[in-house]
């Protein structure tokens, strides 16, 4: 019995392409590295956009209020952050969003 037989494949089917790459062919692609749902039901995405000439050039930050209808909120550019940074704002904008106060240091986004 191979050791991942108990791993449910998924029915792609049901899947929706929320995020499309820039261009068509081979080295394009949109991939979704994290999300995070914020306590008003709001679900935040960060995906990668690369193309082959630029490689992962962007990550873009979407909000939804529904999973699938995306509305970009940021752009950032693979020469202006690492993916930490990106992390971090995606949990400032959320806790922004709730309403909490937002206490920063030593990082400017």
């Amino acid at each position: 019995m191979d050791k991942f037989s108990f791993f449910p494949l998924p029915d792609i089917g049901r899947f929706k392409v929320i995020a499309q790459p820039e261009g068509k062919g081979k080295g394009f692609w949109a991939e979704g590295c994290s999300s995070l749902k914020d306590d008003k039901g709001k679900i935040w995405l960060a995906y990668r956009l690369r193309n082959p000439e630029k490689r992962g050039h962007k990550v873009c930050i979407a909000a939804s209020q529904d999973g699938v209808n995306l509305q970009t909120v940021k752009e950032l550019y693979k020469k202006d952050f690492s993916n930490i940074v990106c992390r971090i704002w995606i949990e400032l904008r959320i806790r922004q969003s709730a309403g909490e106060a937002l206490e920063r240091t030593g990082t400017n986004i």
